[in-house]
């Protein structure tokens, strides 16, 4: 059963990495990252009634999540510059390298495997090969100009980075200081607003039309940010289903099993977005060796 919530996850955030892509036509990136976390954070305030019995959390895991929202906060930015400058069916294989971020930091600081398994260990590198292949779509003539044409793969790694803290984060919070699911998405989410508040103040930061320009006028109108919304929404869902896991069995059995999502996003990328990427079967080729090294990582056709 854990399998299907966490399945169901995975395909929640997959449908929502596609409509993040479409929303980024709505505006900068910086004013999709406001936009959607304060919406986020709206929806998420009749959580307040479910927490509202339960014991505070203490000092530590109280900081350690709002430090944790404010560094996901900052990694959605430069997600939606990757997403605004570079094809979702490029940057989706690096998304999912989140996976290895997970497994290590949930072996070696969360305590979940006495000693890293040979076999989750060539997984992990066939899945790094797989990135690695994708990166490699293009010659480059020099390492300057690699780091130049694969600086959005760098703010993708960032993100995926960031995730994987975050999880490690709640999961610390969760079963060593009594902390529930709905607080740590909660006070995950304080963090995240806590970043994004300059948006909302005059000044050159602020992601609202009229603020941003004082002789807009007040009759001036928001973009359409429903792409953007249903992105939320979809994001909150999945979250909250993968917490709801996480509080029952360990990060690195929870993590691998959204590792073959890239398949799902390039495919929907190049057939629902219409993306014109003249590398596609490269990249598919190369995902297909980074779900290889997944079914490693899981100890499959290992005894």
């Amino acid at each position: 059963m854990n399998d299907l919530i966490l399945l169901l996850s995975a395909c929640l955030n997959v449908v929502s990495v596609v409509v993040d892509k479409k929303a980024t036509k709505v505006g900068s990136a910086w004013e999709c990252t406001v936009v959607g976390i304060v919406f986020q954070f709206l929806i998420s305030l009749p959580f307040v009634f479910l927490i509202r019995d339960s014991p505070w959390p203490s000092t530590f895991p109280f900081l350690l999540l709002l430090g944790l929202g404010v560094l996901t906060a900052s990694a959605r930015t430069f997600w939606f510059i990757a997403l605004k400058g570079d094809l979702l069916t490029r940057l989706a294989p690096f998304r999912r390298l989140s996976t290895i971020f997970t497994l290590l930091l949930g072996i070696f600081f969360l305590g979940e495997g006495n000693e890293l398994r040979p076999y989750e260990l060539v997984g992990a590198f066939v899945m790094v090969g797989g990135g690695l292949l994708v990166s490699l779509d293009r010659y480059y003539d020099s390492s300057s100009a690699f780091f130049s044409g694969n600086r959005y793969v760098g703010c993708v790694l960032y993100f995926a980075f960031s995730v994987s803290l975050l999880k490690a984060g709640e999961k610390i919070a969760i079963d060593d200081y009594g902390v529930t699911v709905f607080q740590a998405y909660f006070i995950a989410k304080l963090g995240q607003l806590l970043f994004v508040a300059p948006g909302f103040f005059p000044g050159r930061l602020s992601a609202v039309p009229w603020l941003r320009d004082p002789n807009h006028g007040s009759a001036a109108k928001l973009p359409n940010y429903t792409p953007l919304f249903l992105s939320h929404i979809l994001q909150m869902s999945a979250s909250l289903l993968f917490l709801s896991v996480l509080s029952k069995q360990a990060l690195t059995l929870s993590e691998p099993i959204a590792a073959v999502s890239p398949i799902l996003i390039m495919i929907l990328g190049r057939y629902y977005l219409n993306e014109k990427d003249n590398k596609f079967h490269w990249r598919l080729s190369a995902v297909l060796v980074m779900t290889v090294g997944y079914f490693i990582m899981k100890g499959i056709g290992w005894s």
